[in-house]
């Protein structure tokens, strides 16, 4: 009996935990909608996560943020699926619908000390080298097409993310930027339908800067594709 009662008052303070972080995150959500001018789905899209990682990601927030379109989602992954007792980890995706009637590649640009650890977790991604060492220090570019990589991530692009870089995490090089890059910074992910910039941590009103901030650089390789369709 009393092992049943300690169990069943386990069992409650879980459920009370849940929703509790449920109503913490609804109300992060109100309040970043509100910010960003941005409303819930009228249908909330989830989406399965596999590849380098498994989880899920849903979209939460959309609408119109400085004249385009913008999404808010959330994506949590596990990165060793079998080990259960390994964090969920979240992130915060910032989306750019991709309307253009070209066929992108798949492109992702982190930083090179997070690419390196989920090569030595997953297998090795092809890179592209789009001759400019400075990025390449801090950024790895990994597709399989780097014509279309070197046409998106142009001069101007490369810069704008490097001086996102230095004002999110800082501007110094050695082994604790570069941690904090592979932890802080996030990462750039294109494919066939979008653009997103995903942000470590849940969607919160803390983050309308750097959702602004990221905003604005999907904004800049938008206009490259939407360019390369006229």
């Amino acid at each position: 009996m009393e092992n049943l009662l300690i169990f069943i008052i386990g069992v409650a303070a879980v459920v009370a935990v849940v929703i509790w972080l449920y109503r913490a995150n609804k109300g992060d959500l109100q309040a970043l909608g509100k910010q960003l001018g941005l409303s819930p789905p009228a249908e909330r899209t989830q989406e399965r996560i596999q590849e380098r990682g498994a989880g899920w990601q849903s979209k939460e927030l959309e609408g119109m943020f400085n004249g385009q379109p913008l999404q808010i989602w959330q994506r949590s992954v596990r990165y060793s699926p079998q080990r259960r007792q390994e964090k969920v980890n979240i992130y915060t995706m910032v989306v750019r619908p991709v309307t253009a009637g070209v066929s992108l590649p798949q492109i992702s640009v982190e930083p090179r000390l997070r690419g390196g650890l989920l090569d030595w977790r997953f297998g090795d991604m092809p890179e592209a080298d789009l001759g400019d060492d400075e990025f390449r220090s801090s950024f790895r570019v990994a597709t399989a097409d780097g014509t279309w990589a070197a046409r998106l991530f142009d001069a101007e692009v490369r810069a704008a993310i490097l001086d996102l870089r230095k004002r999110w995490v800082g501007g110094q090089s050695g082994g604790l930027t570069a941690l904090a890059d592979a932890t802080g910074f996030g990462w750039i992910e294109i494919d066939a339908r979008r653009i997103a910039f995903l942000i470590p941590g849940t969607p919160m009103p803390s983050l309308a800067p750097k959702i602004t901030d990221a905003a604005t650089v999907l904004d800049r390789i938008a206009r490259r594709i939407e360019d390369s369709d006229a």
